[in-house]
This record gives structure tokens, sequence and C-alpha cells, in this order.
């Protein structure tokens, strides 16, 4: 009898300490859709860039009303990501916008910033990841920016 109680005791502290971080595991695999996705809205606004002369503003989408939360959500473009082809083969956790021009940090179309955002955990405590051409994101919602271009940015929740 002993035995078992010892054997109960030494599963029940490696689930312990197992449980917690397979949450966490799962939290960061999550975060791994914004940085592909930052990689084909990028190759599609620089398409349009060579065609156009200047980057394409995308409004925040799929959900423009709030934070998008652990569940994931059906992609619904409010504006602008079809023009330069961009949508995700399924649904997504994050709300993603593209900032062209001054609320990118530069004074005409031809600097842009990428931003996604979401609550993985549910806390309501967002998480934005921000990547830009000039390293300068000005009036993006997270107000952060990566001090060097195309380096991906993050700032709120860490996991």
């Amino acid at each position: 009898m002993i035995e078992l109680m010892v054997v109960v005791a030494i599963i029940s502290i490696l689930a312990s300490i197992a449980i917690p971080l397979y949450a966490s595991f799962r939290l960061k695999t999550k975060t791994s859709e914004a940085k592909a996705m930052f990689s084909s809205i990028k190759t599609g606004q620089e398409t349009y860039l060579s065609e156009n002369e200047v980057y394409l503003v995308c409004l925040s989408s799929p959900g423009a009303n709030g934070t998008a939360g652990p569940i994931k959500r059906p992609w619904i473009d409010n504006g602008g990501f079809a023009v330069i082809g961009f949508t995700p083969a399924g649904d997504v956790h994050y709300n993603y916008s593209v900032a062209v021009g001054p609320n990118a940090g530069g004074a005409a179309a031809r600097e842009m910033a990428i931003e996604a955002e979401g609550d993985l955990d549910g806390d309501a405590a967002p998480s934005y990841y921000t990547i830009s051409s000039n390293g300068i994101v000005a009036g993006a919602s997270s107000g952060v920016a990566p001090a060097i271009p195309w380096d991906i940015f993050h700032s709120g929740d860490e996991f």
C-alpha cells in the first residue's frame, strides 16, 4: 500500500510540473502564426509597391472590434488584404493590420508597418507583434516598434 501511495505522489508531482509547461508551450506555438503571416503580408505589400510605387493600407482583420481572443476566428478581410493577394489558409488567432506613410513613421506611402494583435491566453492583456520597413512605428496600436527595419518586435504578454 505504501508503494502505491509513493507512485501516486510521484505521478502527482510530475503532473504538477508538466501541465503548466504544456500550456505554456501551446501558447508559444500559437505565436508562430503571426510571424508566418508577416512574411506573406510583406511579400504581398512588396509586390504591390513594385507595381504601384506605394504600400497599401490594410484595415484590422478579421476583427476590427476589439482584441482577438484565445479562440481562432474565420478570416474576414475588412479592407486591403485581398488587393495584395493575402488570404490565410484557415482561421487565425490574431487581428492583422498594415499602416502606411505617416502612421508607419514615414512621410510618404513608401513606409509600412504590419501589426498582429491578439490575446492568446484570454487575460484581456493583448500581445502585439510589429514589423516595419524602417524600424519606426508611429500610431500603431501597440505604440512600439522594432529598432531594425524588418525585425519583429513583441510587446504585451510573454509566453
